[in-house]
């Protein structure tokens, strides 16, 4: 499997690696010009990044075992927060849900298979997704842990 490294702009802030598909997304996006794109920014692992501020995509011989560790490692790293790591040394994920509208359902979500629907409450919309789980316990503030019931639920619709 190939992996790529975006560069952002700030040399301050760490690359990002991603593997093949998610770098074909991407770079599609980011080659538009800005009033073709479907969005400014996009959003990886729960991380928002904006188009505006990749300097470049690059191969890298940089490798990571699992595409759990490959979403979460360089987020972890460029916030100096420890991910909670399994014995064969995987980032443990969870499920988290957050609330959005239809627009954002409907322009975003809907469309990218790592989202999966909780419910429909007329113009609301609760989405699932897995994130790392961090030694201290940080998260967004516009996420919210999934109950026990909804997670064993997405777990079976998930095969890894």
């Amino acid at each position: 499997m190939n992996w790529w490294s975006i560069n952002w702009k700030s040399y301050s802030t760490d690359s990002l690696l991603v593997n093949e598909k998610q770098k074909e997304y991407i770079e599609s996006e980011w080659t538009k010009e800005p009033e073709n794109r479907r969005s400014q920014q996009f959003t990886l692992a729960g991380e928002t990044y904006s188009y505006n501020s990749i300097d470049s995509i690059t191969r890298t011989s940089s490798k990571i075992d699992s595409a759990i560790k490959l979403l979460y490692s360089e987020e972890a790293k460029s916030k100096s927060k420890s991910a909670v790591y399994n014995q064969d040394r995987e980032a443990v994920t969870s499920w988290y849900k957050k609330l959005i509208t239809r627009k954002e359902y409907d322009n975003y979500y809907g469309k990218h298979p790592s989202y999966f629907t909780l419910s429909i409450d007329n113009s609301d919309i609760w989405v699932a997704f897995r994130l790392v789980t961090k030694s201290n316990g940080d998260r967004p503030d516009n996420i919210e842990p999934c109950t026990e019931g909804e997670s064993e639920r997405l777990w079976q619709k998930v095969s890894y």
